[in-house]
């Protein structure tokens, strides 16, 4: 849906003169559902396939369906910051000056700081199988970091991430593609209690695509990140008593 939003913002002029203007739909509909047809029409075939997995499937949920039930995990919004900072600290970098001569800046983040404390804080959830399986990375992030006190410290890392990443944003009609941008992320990782890296790469991914960074130091952190996840992988086992054969860690 966030695909469909930006595809429109930049090939229709009635889908951009209905941002400025939402009463010139009353006008224009016929075009409209043209514009969206024609331009988005491999998106709308995605989603109906979605559609038929979830009739055919019974739900959204492959394997347990018990042990994922939807939930409203908040705290996951300050997993995505942090690791969206984490995953860009060139890019973090090279913009805190500017943050830090801007008043407003501060204030914004002081009080986005206020709010990921509070996730973190009180709208955590621990679920079962995040500290029951040591081969992933989030087991290690959430164990040494989240559930002791050294999670204070992440809010206002994750408040300067949310921050810049709204500074950098380039997409038309910055405030309305941002603002989907963080609603449908809200979609992608509150819902899941569980805490798990592959649910914050979506958003990670189309931040990088439509924000404004130096793209020769962030494939030089994606592959150095990469190389030590690879590292890792190789080097480390991981046993468990009930499975003969060595585990190893992955994201």
């Amino acid at each position: 849906m966030f695909g469909t939003f930006l595809i429109l913002n930049r090939n229709s002029e009635t889908f951009r003169k209905f941002l400025t203007d939402p009463s010139s739909i009353l006008f224009n509909i016929p075009s409209l559902i043209i514009d969206i047809i024609t331009n988005t029409w491999q998106i709308i075939f995605l989603i109906l396939a979605f559609l038929a997995f979830i009739f055919i499937n019974d739900g959204i949920v492959l394997g347990d369906k018990n042990s994922h039930i939807a939930t409203i995990h908040l705290a996951q919004l300050s997993y995505l910051y942090f690791l969206l900072g984490l995953l860009n600290i060139p890019t973090l970098l090279l913009n805190l000056s500017k943050v830090a001569n801007n008043f407003k800046a501060k204030m914004t983040i002081m009080t986005l700081v206020v709010i990921f404390w509070y996730f973190v804080e009180k709208k955590r959830i621990e679920h079962p199988y995040l500290l029951a399986d040591n081969r992933h990375i989030a087991f290690y992030l959430y164990k040494r970091i989240f559930s002791t006190n050294l999670r204070h410290l992440t809010a206002p890392f994750s408040a300067l991430s949310c921050y810049v990443s709204y500074f950098l944003w380039e997409g038309k009609s910055k405030a309305w593609s941002f603002m989907l941008f963080t609603v449908f992320s809200f979609l992608c990782c509150v819902p899941q209690a569980l805490f798990e890296i592959r649910y914050f790469i979506p958003s990670i991914i189309v931040w990088q695509s439509y924000s404004k960074i130096n793209s020769k130091l962030q494939i030089f952190w994606n592959i150095l990140t990469s190389s030590v996840m690879l590292v890792l992988f190789l080097s480390k086992d991981v046993h468990w008593h009930d499975l003969e054969r060595v585990q190893m860690i992955i994201w």
